[in-house]
Formats: structure tokens, C-alpha cells, sequence
């Protein structure tokens, strides 16, 4: 009896052998299983495979059987979850991990160059301790948006400072340049004021009286009093703040006025701010914003009804005693394309243009390159005020001829490009919008792919390197949702 079943066995597996030799991987298929091999459209034909395939879809995974109690709950769930209106979610962070996103706002620690703190127009805020090589987020900031009990909250940071004396201001906004999540024209959300942290390592952050709910533009540090910093915006006028609380509108300046930029010198003496009022018209003041000049009325720029301004200052004073200071502007009409760059070397009392608007032969911001100077303008000066560096599309150097007396006499050079291999030394992301010098010789650029940092000389001789690791702040422009709730 046991010769009788042995020897069938053994041929039978001989015959499972070879035929799984001849095609091991139809026998593969079989095992894994493949959906589509067994019911493929032509397969469902008749009542009874319809039927079949219904349970193949709902039937339990670990009973092999449909649960007709099981499956009732699951559909009651998944009603229930769609007719909520909101619900709490907790996600995970996927990655990547080294793709930035828009940032319009960079502010580095005036002690320590190393710190840098980084601001999304959606992302909320992020910090490195390594000059950019790695960023964490700062949640609490995230957390104050969500619990403000007095204004709304905004993930949209437009403007970042640090006083002398290490305390960190974050201004949120930006609809000026953005246009408003309401009209779906970009994924920024509505400005809510100014928030500060007294402390950069153990965060708290409080809202400064008064700027709640209002838009904010840029906020500039007075680095020659501690803790004291001035903010432009939209309808909000040029104001200063003092020890957190004090708010005081600057005279000379309507408090009711929209400013798109504003800086501020190191001696705290030299200012500059462009005011929106049927087309940009530009202010100076020698004395520290006691007395101010409007630079169109006196003939000084010729750029009155331009639809946006950026200004720079140089850090330090040249062989004259003064500042060095430039001035860019955009058209109103077509999106902005360039309408002209100047340089004052005396503090901003006279100057001279060293770049036309735009024209077949200079094209940082022509209709040719980006036609996009009220979303992206940028403009700053190198330390010693001899090279300005301007952004839109791309990066543009002007460079003052040292041997001429002629202080308006120059050369353009293209610098960057955000075409090219991002391997290629002069790559730098498209749509820039922040310019900040880390030192003399190190520039951090905020734009449209997150934060760079360009180093090396004047001119075209430099290269670039993202410094995104860790900086998760990706824009995104759909979502998918499962029945069971799940958001991706």
C-alpha cells in the first residue's frame, strides 16, 4: 500500500518540477498574483464574474469573506468623515527633504554668521546653526499662528530681523506682491503683523501690539539701539518699535501710507523708502528720519509711476564719509519690466542712473527674460558699496570702474542663470527675492527654489550651492484623499 502512493507522488513531482522549470515565471505571476492577469475588462462579461469580482474587491483580507457587518461599518465611517467639515489630522512629513520653496525673507545673526533664520511665503519658519547646512523647523512659531488670540495667525512670512541684542522679528504678509489666496492668484495666506521671540534658542513668541492682522512688507533692525526695529506694509506708514510694545509712527511720512521697502544704515542716520501712491515716489532722510526729501519732486530719479521699488544701502562708508546707495525700479503696466537702476554716493542727496529701463541690450528684467518685476524684485550693494547685485529671473552684477572719477560709470555682468544644470557653478534659482550679505564675501539669495548662497569675487567669477537640507517648504498645488481619511 505505501509503494502504491509513493512512486504516483514522486512523478507528480517531477511533473510540478519541470513544468515550473519550462516557465518559472507564469508559476511567479501565480504565486504574487497579479489583479489585472485574472480580471482584466473582457473578463467581466456575465452576471456571475460581476459578482465575483464585487467580493474579490470587499471581501475581508483576513477571512478571505465579504462581512457584511464589517463592510456597513466601514461605509458609515467613511460617510461620516465626508460630511465632517473639519477634522483633525496629523501628518507625517514624506519627504524630500532638500527641495525649498519660496522665501522672500533671510535675516543672519549680527554676532554670529552661522545662524541664520529662513521664512516661507507658506512654510512657516526654519533656523540653521551650521550657515545653512542643515535647517530645523521652529515649531513654536507654527504653533503661535495656530493658538493668536488675537489676530488670525499666518504661515506667510514676507520679512525677518534681529536686533543687536539677539531678539528675532518675524513679519508675515506679503499680499502686495503675492496677490491673495482669496482670488487663488498664490498660496499666500493674509498678513497677521509682527511676532518676536525674545530669545533665539527658547522660543515664545508674542504678537507686537497693534499690527495684528495687518500686512506687512519688510521690518528692518536699527542696529545702533537694542532691540529696536522699523516696519513698512500695506496702509500701516513707516512706524518704529522699541522694547517690543512701543509703537511710534515716523512724521514726515503718512501713517495711513502702503510701502513696499524700506532700509535703514548702519549708523541709524540714512534712510530710504519707496511710498505706493499713484505710482512708487521715493524718500530719503540724512537725519535719521527727522526731515525727509522726495527724490522725484527735487529731480534727483526720474522714475515716478513705477509700480515697485527696492532699495540698497552699503554697509560701510566710502573714502568720502558717506554711504553708497542704489535704487531699482519696475514698470507698472505688463507684469514689471525693468525701469531703471541708479547709485547715490552721498548719502542719497544726488544720483545718477546706471542702467536704463529696459531695453534689446540689458535684459535682467526686459519682457525677453521675466516681465515679472512686481512679484520678483530684488537689489543690494556689496559691503564697500563699489558692486550692486540686482534679481529677477536671474542675477545681474554692476560693477563701478575704479579707475574712473565718474562715479555713474560701470560694467553689467550676467551672474547666475536658472536654466542650466543646477551642478553648473552659476546656477541660481529662478525668481529671486532676497539678497543678503553674509560677509564680504558670502551673498545669501532667497528665491522661488528655496536658499543659495553665492561665493567668490566680484563679477562673474563665483559659483553657487543650495542650502535646502532640511528647509521643507515645498509649495504644493494638489491633494488626494482616501475614504478612509487619509490626506497625501
Amino acid at each position: 500500500m505505501k509503494k502504491t502512493i509513493f512512486y504516483p507522488m514522486i512523478i507528480l513531482g517531477i511533473i510540478i518540477s519541470f513544468l515550473f522549470f519550462l516557465n518559472p515565471t507564469k508559476n511567479e505571476n501565480i504565486r504574487k498574483y497579479n489583479f489585472k492577469s485574472i480580471y482584466n475588462t473582457e473578463s467581466v462579461s456575465s452576471a456571475n464574474r460581476a459578482i465575483e469580482y464585487k467580493n474579490l474587491l470587499y471581501k475581508d483580507v483576513n477571512t478571505g469573506k465579504v462581512e457584511p457587518s464589517k463592510l456597513a461599518t466601514a461605509k458609515d465611517l467613511v460617510r461620516q468623515n465626508m460630511m465632517m467639515k473639519s477634522t483633525n489630522l496629523s501628518f507625517v512629513e514624506e519627504g524630500p527633504d532638500n527641495v525649498g520653496g519660496r522665501t522672500r525673507a533671510i535675516a543672519i545673526h549680527p554676532n554670529n554668521e552661522n545662524i541664520m533664520f529662513a521664512g516661507s511665503v507658506t512654510g512657516g519658519l526654519f533656523k540653521t546653526v551650521n550657515g545653512g547646512q542643515t535647517w530645523v523647523r521652529v515649531q513654536e512659531f507654527d504653533d503661535a499662528m495656530i493658538n493668536s488670540a488675537i489676530g488670525t495667525g499666518s504661515l506667510s512670512i514676507s520679512s525677518i530681523a534681529i536686533t543687536n541684542d539677539s531678539v528675532l522679528y518675524v513679519a508675515t504678509g506679503g499680499n502686495k506682491y503675492e496677490g491673495s489666496v482669496n482670488n487663488e492668484g498664490s498660496g499666500i495666506t493674509s498678513g497677521d503683523g509682527i511676532w518676536y521671540s525674545m530669545s533665539i534658542d527658547n522660543f515664545n513668541f508674542l504678537q507686537v501690539p497693534s499690527t495684528n492682522n495687518k500686512d506687512i512688507l519688510k521690518v528692518q533692525s536699527d542696529m545702533t539701539a537694542d532691540n529696536t526695529i522699523y516696519y513698512v506694509g500695506s496702509g500701516v506708514g513707516l512706524n518704529k518699535i522699541t522694547n517690543y510694545t512701543t509703537t511710534q509712527n515716523i512724521s514726515g511720512i503718512s501713517n495711513n501710507s502702503t510701502i513696499g521697502d524700506f532700509k535703514i544704515s548702519e549708523d541709524g542716520q540714512v534712510m530710504i523708502l519707496g511710498i505706493d501712491f499713484a505710482g512708487i515716489r521715493s524718500w530719503a532722510s540724512q537725519d535719521g528720519g527727522q526731515t525727509w526729501t522726495d527724490l522725484h519732486s527735487n529731480g534727483q530719479l526720474q522714475t515716478f509711476g513705477m509700480g515697485r521699488s527696492e532699495y540698497a544701502i552699503s554697509k560701510y562708508k566710502n573714502s568720502a564719509g558717506n554711504y553708497t546707495l542704489y535704487c531699482i525700479f519696475s514698470t507698472s503696466g505688463g507684469g514689471g519690466v525693468l525701469g531703471g537702476v541708479y547709485r547715490s554716493i552721498d548719502n542719497g542727496v544726488s544720483w545718477g542712473q546706471i542702467a536704463p529701463g529696459s531695453t534689446t541690450n540689458f535684459t535682467p528684467l526686459s519682457t525677453s527674460r521675466s516681465s515679472q518685476g512686481l512679484y520678483g524684485l530684488v537689489i543690494t550693494s556689496r559691503p564697500d558699496g563699489e558692486e550692486c547685485i540686482i534679481g529677477g529671473i536671474d542675477l545681474w552684477s554692476w560693477i563701478h570702474t575704479s579707475s574712473s572719477s565718474d562715479a555713474y560709470n560701470g560694467q553689467w555682468y550676467p551672474i547666475s542663470s536658472w536654466s542650466v544644470n543646477p551642478v553648473v557653478p552659476i546656477y541660481i534659482h529662478a525668481d529671486n527675492h532676497r539678497l543678503i550679505w553674509k560677509n564680504n564675501n558670502q551673498l545669501v539669495v532667497g528665491n522661488d527654489g528655496g536658499v543659495q548662497i553665492r561665493t567668490g569675487s566680484s563679477g562673474t567669477s563665483q559659483f553657487g550651492a543650495v542650502l535646502n537640507k532640511g528647509y521643507n517648504i515645498t509649495q504644493f498645488y494638489s491633494m488626494a484623499f482616501g475614504g478612509n481619511g487619509s490626506v497625501i
